[in-house]
C-alpha cells in the first residue's frame, strides 16, 4: 500500500511516494514556478506507475499546507483533498516550514526557516528537538526580518544552543541582520534556497497518518479532508483592501 506525499507550496514542486512503515520508496522533484498545476497529477499518476502501483493502491496522503504561493498552496492542498474525498482514505496537513527544516534535524541545534515575504519581511518558524521529537520552538508568523532574527537568537540562547542554523531564500537576509544587532549566538546560513521536498513533508507527517491507519475511524475521514485548510499567515492583498474598503465604508456609514 502507498502514501502519497507532495508540496507545491513554494516554486519547487515536489511528489514522493512512501510505505507505512516510514520508508520512502520514490520521489521526483522539479524547480517548476507556475507549472504545478499542469504537472502534479501526472507525476503522481507517473510515479505511482514507476512503483507498479495504481491510484487504487494509495491509504493516506500527506501534504504541505504552508505557508507560501497562494495559489501553490490551494493547488496541493485541493488535490490532496481531492484524493481523500475520491478514495476514502485520511489526509493529513503538514507545516511546510517544519519539512523544510529536517534536513537538519539530527544537529539537534536549531533551525530557523525564513521564506521572504517581501516588504522586510518573512514567514518565520523555528524548529529544533522537543519532548514529542522533531518540532516548533515557537509559532509561525510573518514578521519583519530584525524582529524574526532576534525572536530565533534569543529562543536559541535560552535553550543554550550553540549554533542557529538558517534555511530557506530568506535566511542570508536574516544572517545579515543578525551582524547588524551582533548577536550572542553564531548563526550560519545553510541553505538559501526556498523549496520543501516530498520526503521530508511524509517523514513530518508519517507518524500521525499511521496512528490513523492504525486505529481507523473511517467516518472522521471525510470530515478531516473537509476541515484541511492552507496556512497563509496573512491574507491576500485582494481580502486585505477589501476588508479596508468595508472598514472605510462602515465608518463614512456612521458619521
Amino acid at each position: 500500500m502507498a502514501i502519497v506525499a507532495l508540496d507545491t507550496a513554494t516554486p519547487t514542486l515536489s511528489v514522493a511516494i512512501g510505505d507505512e512503515s516510514g520508508r520512502v520508496l520514490g520521489q521526483w522533484t522539479t524547480l517548476a514556478p507556475r507549472m504545478h498545476a499542469t504537472q502534479l497529477h501526472p507525476v503522481i499518476d507517473a510515479l505511482l506507475s514507476s512503483l507498479s502501483l495504481d491510484v487504487t493502491d494509495v491509504r493516506g496522503v500527506l501534504v504541505g499546507v504552508g505557508p507560501g504561493s497562494y495559489t501553490g498552496v490551494r493547488l496541493g492542498v485541493t488535490a490532496a483533498k481531492s484524493l481523500a474525498y475520491a478514495l476514502h482514505i485520511p489526509v493529513v496537513g503538514v507545516s511546510s516550514m517544519l519539512a523544510a527544516s529536517f534536513p537538519l534535524c539530527l544537529t539537534e541545534q536549531p533551525v530557523g526557516v525564513l521564506f521572504d515575504a517581501r516588504r522586510n519581511e518573512a514567514y518565520v518558524g523555528l524548529y529544533g528537538p522537543t519532548a514529542q521529537g522533531w518540532g516548533p520552538l515557537m509559532a509561525e508568523a510573518r514578521v519583519p526580518y530584525e524582529e524574526a532574527i532576534g525572536r530565533m537568537a534569543e529562543i536559541a540562547l535560552a535553550l543554550h544552543s550553540s549554533r542557529l542554523w538558517l534555511v530557506g531564500d530568506g535566511a542570508t537576509i536574516a544572517a545579515a541582520k543578525a551582524q547588524e544587532c551582533e548577536t550572542q549566538t553564531e548563526i550560519r546560513v545553510y541553505d538559501d534556497q526556498s523549496q520543501v521536498l516530498a520526503p521530508h513533508i511524509y517523514q513530518a507527517g508519517i507518524k500521525t497518518l499511521r496512528a490513523l491507519l492504525t486505529a481507523p475511524e473511517e467516518d472522521a475521514y471525510e470530515q478531516r479532508a473537509h476541515a484541511l485548510v492552507p496556512r497563509y499567515l496573512q491574507l491576500a492583498e485582494a481580502e486585505t483592501r477589501w476588508r479596508e474598503r468595508q472598514q472605510e465604508g462602515g465608518a463614512s456609514g456612521s458619521e
